[in-house]
């Protein structure tokens, strides 16, 4: 029996390859990973504080640093471990845990004959008298009310739960290194979220080509060096070397430039945005158009559509009535631009959700993804980049956009002769084009690396009011804000 955690069906949906040669092909080693000390350490002393706080006090909870290693590279370093330490003894002053229960093993529930589902529970106990499951998450966003919904992790663990532990009614996830702790009650609707979630997972399994795709995480896969997307990939560095390396975006750049306090709290903290209606509207086009994309020819209009419902996402709106306006009203204006620009005449991508990374100087890794590429008749190519957004940029706007940038930087190491690169506006049915030159090119590396020496030097993280304030998550809690 293949058994399947909400793990293995992210990593499926990252790369097919890398899940068939790690879980479907029983030949192969599963992956070279080897225990680190310093994480299983560090579970051990969240799990011991948790196990004290749930009888009569019997002497020092253990510090959360001991037994660690600070002479280790990344998250590891005593400051960030004694601030966890903090906010846990918070939560523990704000929180009654009794009845602690630790586990050895993770909690397996039978689908069928051929699959099995487990849940890595770390320890159960009762916090504020409801029976809970806690989990250490010692990777991943921290956990916000508004994404459970379509929170994989969450809602496949709902299910599990609610098949073979009937007396848990409440999760709790642990993030040590941002001294995070998330709880949430398990729902009906989460439940049955979860258990839609594998059937579509099986699916998904069942009709996949198990193809392979470059993505962020591809320098800690074992199987890199044989997978067909990297192959003739212009590597620079040893992926040893690479996996040390600062990662660079131009979405988590343009973060840091709008307001450095947004970056730490989504980058540095990983606490996750909550959904908003325009990301909804935005990645459901970007969907639709990377399917259209790959086809020799377009469907009938009516079929698009169909595959416009299939693909719409009901994340950030906030009621019903809402969601369908804006569904309506978005199927509306790309209908158009299909129309007048997408299908006017139609031309079959060369390349879609084109991945890239490159080192600069080695000092940081700049990554990214580019909507698409396609082959010019002259030989040449177009970079093609989609936008969702409700206002038009001016021509100058374009020839100065730094992303725009970086992918023709990015091109021109991956070997493309790009002519031009293009905007479309979806929402307005307009595209505008600009160009850039090799002078561009040493232009972008010495901005790239000075933004990157701010960053690297950032101790403050201040905010910087700007016109994305009112949507912000963290307006709250910001500085700017709060006597306002």
């Amino acid at each position: 029996m293949d058994w399947i955690s909400s793990k293995k069906i992210d990593t499926f949906r990252t790369c097919g390859y890398r899940y068939h040669e790690m879980y479907l092909n029983k030949s192969r080693e599963k992956g070279k990973w080897e225990p680190n000390s310093n994480y299983q350490n560090l579970e051990k002393n969240i799990k011991k504080g948790f196990e004290e706080r749930s009888k009569i006090f019997r002497g020092r909870i253990p510090a959360l640093e001991y037994g660690l290693d600070f002479t280790r590279p990344d998250k590891f370093n005593e400051e960030a471990i004694k601030y966890c330490e903090e906010k846990f003894n918070e939560f523990f002053e704000n929180n009654k845990i009794t009845k602690f229960e630790n586990r050895f093993k993770p909690v397996f529930s039978r689908y069928d004959s051929n699959y099995g589902f487990f849940s890595p529970v770390s320890f159960t106990a009762l916090l504020n008298g409801v029976s809970t499951a806690f989990y250490v998450n010692m990777s991943g966003s921290v956990k916000s009310a508004e994404n459970l919904p379509w929170d994989t992790e969450y809602i496949i663990n709902c299910w599990i739960l609610s098949r073979e532990l009937k007396d848990i009614k409440g999760i709790a996830f642990i993030y040590p290194f941002s001294g995070e702790i998330f709880s949430a009650e398990i729902t009906r609707e989460h439940v049955d979220a979860g258990l839609s979630a594998a059937q579509k997972f099986l699916h998904e399994l069942s009709v996949s080509n198990k193809k392979s795709r470059r993505n962020p995480f591809c320098d800690w896969c074992d199987f890199q060096g044989e997978c067909p997307a990297w192959k003739d990939y212009p590597m620079t560095m040893k992926k040893e070397d690479r996996r040390q390396l600062f990662r660079l975006s131009y979405s988590k750049l343009d973060v840091y430039k709008r307001c450095p306090f947004l970056f730490e709290k989504i980058y540095v903290k990983k606490i996750a945005q909550k959904p908003r209606d325009f990301f909804s509207v935005g990645s459901t086009i970007h969907s639709v158009m990377e399917e259209l994309e790959t086809m020799d020819t377009p469907p009938p209009m009516e079929e698009i559509r169909q595959l416009y419902n299939k693909m719409w996402l009901s994340a950030g709106f906030s009621t019903q009535e809402d969601e369908d306006r804006v569904k309506e009203e978005t199927w509306a204006w790309f209908k158009e631009y299909l129309e007048k620009i997408a299908l006017n005449p139609y031309i079959k991508a060369d390349e879609i959700e084109l991945y890239f990374q490159f080192p600069i100087k080695g000092k940081l890794v700049v990554n990214g993804f580019i909507d698409r590429i396609d082959k010019l008749e002259n030989g040449k190519y177009e970079i093609i980049d989609y936008k969702t957004e409700t206002s038009m940029r001016t021509q100058e706007d374009v020839d100065e956009d730094m992303q725009l940038t970086a992918y023709f930087w990015a091109c021109s190491k991956l070997g493309y002769d790009v002519e031009k690169m293009s905007l479309h506006f979806n929402r307005f049915q307009k595209n505008i084009s600009t160009t850039r030159t090799p002078d561009d090119i040493e232009k972008f590396e010495n901005e790239i690396l000075d933004w990157y020496s701010k960053i690297e030097n950032e101790t403050e993280y201040k905010p910087s009011e700007n016109k994305y304030c009112d949507n912000c998550d963290f307006r709250p809690e910001c500085p700017i804000f709060a006597d306002k």
